[in-house]
């Protein structure tokens, strides 16, 4: 049960009905509820739903993201050697996904930002190049935190 999250549950349902691709980023303090609040709202019903990893390595959060791919129906999903290749194969399985809406949560993005990867730009071309684009218009694309200044700063505040 959700508690004290009415202005949250409004603003993803304002969202939800929207005819437009959607990039939401939910970030606050560890341990507040972010995650349980996207997946009791959306009911577990995502297209894809990663986590990152906490002090992973690049290559570790990589293979974690294929898995994550494989898990939702990406059943042959190459090795991934970097973040561009990572999201090119989202697109990929977004595409094979059956028409409606497509969820896709990413938890503790901050997390798979390590050390001279590309991860950011990856994700900014994903979502300007391709999600944000799509003819059909139905991605609904959420990125979430506890690294609230690397969101606001990364993501949030980003004029790229």
């Amino acid at each position: 049960m959700l508690i004290g999250r009415k202005e949250a549950i409004r603003s993803l349902e304002w969202d939800m009905q929207k005819e437009e691709p959607q990039f939401v980023a939910v970030y606050g303090r560890r341990r507040v509820g972010k995650t349980f609040l996207i997946r009791t709202f959306f009911k577990d019903q995502f297209a894809f739903y990663h986590t990152g990893l906490r002090k992973g390595s690049r290559v570790e959060q990589l293979t974690a993201f294929r898995d994550s791919l494989v898990a939702s129906g990406y059943r042959d999903c190459p090795v991934l050697p970097n973040w561009m290749t990572a999201f090119r194969e989202l697109l990929h399985l977004v595409e094979i996904l059956p028409q409606g809406r497509k969820v896709l949560f990413i938890d503790e993005l901050p997390w798979m930002d390590t050390p001279r990867c590309d991860l950011l730009m990856a994700l900014d071309h994903f979502w300007n190049a391709w999600a944000s684009a799509r003819r059909e218009k139905d991605v609904f694309l959420i990125i979430c935190g506890s690294a609230a200044s690397w969101i606001i700063r990364n993501v949030v505040r980003n004029t790229g």
